[in-house]
């Protein structure tokens, strides 16, 4: 395995009944604009200014986040770090769902299927 990823299929709808949208909303709420801010509070905050802050939309239905987008793309090790450390507790019940998965040191690309709610291991 590589450092960084590339993700396809990869707008996924989380809708209310799955994810705490009050606790999703005030997470984002609290993320900084500026990264130098959000790198000073550090932790589950940073996390969020990276993968979060540009590319999850909110609506009274859910929310949509499109991952391997925003202010950086993922390395496996922050992708596994948003969805169990970030997105796991504020899941209300797993949620299942296949991406397109391409690891930057290899070849082709594969399914990776991910269970937000629980820890994952990839």
């Amino acid at each position: 395995m590589s450092n960084c990823i590339t993700l396809r299929n990869n707008e996924v709808f989380f809708s209310k009944e799955e994810i705490d949208m009050v606790k999703l909303r005030a997470l984002l709420d609290s993320v900084p604009k500026e990264y130098d801010k959000a790198r000073s509070i550090g932790g589950d905050i940073e996390t969020a200014w990276w993968y979060l802050s540009e590319n999850t939309v909110l609506d009274d239905n859910g929310a949509i986040i499109t991952f391997g987008e925003g202010n950086s793309s993922h390395t496996w090790r922050d992708f596994r770090g948003l969805i169990n450390s970030v997105l796991k507790p504020l899941m209300l019940k797993e949620k299942t769902h296949t991406f397109r998965a391409h690891d930057d040191g290899f070849p082709g690309w594969g399914s990776l299927i991910v269970v937000f709610g629980k820890d994952n291991t990839f």
